[in-house]
């Protein structure tokens, strides 16, 4: 019996603690987006040869991984839906709009100090327009405020619901994909209404499925779901916006979480760093991009820049280095009991829950709070 509650522990919530199934699968889909960004680098490098093994890895991955934040971030919703509208648009402002104010200013400004060293210019300007016209991957913070207030505004209206709320979301896919067909229609609205989508299903389907996480039902089913996704992924392509790429998304995404919700719970160093990655998400999200850039820039100056270092080094040090960042903000947040975090765009946390900081300790991979 004790082994069987060891077991179930990552699935279940802890009062005032995280859900380590929830870390582990962000520590996932942040590892692909790292991943991806630094083999796109390699495309976009004089000299430098994208392979069509890597083409193939790119199509897969970005036919999910960005919807998979969308869905988790949907269940992450989901857990504070019963909190009041301020409590709310508080955890948003600083969690949400805060890191899109933050590390927009900074990507501007490093973009203008080394011109260089990028590959699309930038200029004070757009920091005028960045409410509507993100800077490069911030659009995906853009597309989650908006995305998070719909659904709050939904949840108010009475549509939030499994009835109300799965018709809505099928609405928005629909109309998403009808807009495909729509000549001169703006990719960005199909991909806004799509994400919309993609954070219900998270908040009204993800409960659901949880409730069966480890029967045999739903891993057969996520047998299935993987043989389509790959069909679809490869015949679609990475970049394609449609009814067929948000089946594929939706598919990949119930195998992620069903293989996650299989895992034991995170212990140890190397359990504890994964879940940590997923904690530090956001902070990778903002940052890996800069890192990524200097690695480049770094390479390239010693004169060993080639495709699989630029890679595995992007990778790595997109993940780490951020994440480092990340744990010295909270190790200081503890410390002089500001949160420093908050205030430098690297999200809501005061202490990790996984590595040790000045107030925190090794209870963490025990369930734990849940938060976007």
């Amino acid at each position: 019996m004790a082994d069987a509650s060891r077991r179930d522990a990552p699935l279940q919530a802890g009062a005032a603690g995280r859900l380590a199934w929830l870390d582990i699968a962000k520590a996932i889909a942040i590892a692909l987006v790292v991943f991806g960004h630094a083999s796109r680098s390699v495309e976009r490098t004089d000299g430098l040869v994208w392979s069509d093994g890597l083409r193939l890895a790119d199509q897969l991955i970005y036919s999910f991984h960005i919807p998979l934040f969308f869905v988790l971030a949907g269940y992450a919703a989901s857990l504070v839906a019963g909190r009041g509208f301020a409590a709310q648009a508080r955890g948003l402002f600083w969690g949400v709009a805060v890191p899109y104010i933050v590390w927009t200013v900074v990507w501007v400004g490093l973009k203008i100090a080394f011109p260089g060293s990028v590959n699309e210019a930038a200029s004070w300007s757009d920091l005028a327009t960045a409410l509507w016209r993100p800077v490069e991957h911030m659009w995906f913070l853009q597309h989650l405020l908006i995305a998070r207030l719909f659904w709050i505004g939904a949840e108010r209206a009475g549509a939030s619901g499994v009835a109300g709320g799965s018709a809505v979301v099928l609405a928005l896919f629909a109309v998403a994909s009808w807009m495909t067909t729509v000549e001169g229609e703006p990719k960005s609205v199909t991909a806004l209404l799509g994400n919309i989508a993609f954070v219900g299903a998270g908040a009204i389907w993800v409960p659901l499925l949880l409730k069966h996480a480890r029967e045999a039902g739903l891993i057969a089913a996520a047998g299935v779901a993987f043989a389509a996704w790959a069909i679809l992924a490869i015949h679609l392509g990475g970049d394609d916006i449609g009814l067929l790429s948000f089946v594929a998304a939706l598919l990949a995404s119930l195998v992620v979480l069903t293989a996650v919700w299989q895992m034991p719970l995170p212990e140890g160093r190397v359990g504890r760093t994964m879940a940590f990655a997923g904690e530090a998400s956001l902070a990778i999200y903002v940052i890996h991009s800069i890192v990524i850039a200097v690695v480049r820039a770094v390479l390239q100056k010693a004169g060993m820049l080639d495709e699989a270092l630029l890679i595995v080094t992007g990778t790595v040090l997109g993940i780490v280095i951020p994440a480092v960042l990340y744990w010295v903000a909270l190790a200081a947040s503890a410390r002089t009991g500001w949160s420093l975090t908050r205030f430098a765009g690297l999200g809501t946390a005061t202490r990790s829950y996984y590595l040790p900081t000045q107030q925190s300790g090794p209870r963490a991979a025990t369930a734990v709070p849940a938060q976007s």
